[in-house]
């Protein structure tokens, strides 16, 4: 089987630009982004736009970490507004094992 995290991703920016959304794992219930293992990197949020309250559905694989007998957290990290009208949602976050 598969395991997956999946969420609901919706970014609002008056110019479109700059954001970044950083998602990391880690065995520690606090950690820092030089402690945790990046598991994935979303920097193209041209899908979206300033005018449309779109959101979309995003998919990261936790399969290499399904075998592993430990508790681990996920971080969710956004960076790179330029902006007071920038805007990232996150939503209905879920492990999924298909």
């Amino acid at each position: 089987n598969n395991l997956d995290l999946k969420f609901w991703l919706h970014q609002y920016s008056s110019n479109n630009s700059g954001h970044n959304l950083y998602i990391y794992i880690d065995d520690a219930a606090t950690s820092t982004e030089s402690d945790a293992t990046l598991l994935h990197t979303i920097t193209d949020f041209t899908e979206y736009n300033s005018n449309g309250a779109s959101w979309s559905q995003k998919t990261v694989s936790l399969n290499s970490y399904r075998t592993t007998d430990a508790t681990h957290y996920i971080y969710f990290v956004a960076d790179g507004a330029t902006s007071f009208r920038c805007d990232i949602a996150i939503d209905n976050v879920q492990f999924l094992e298909s």
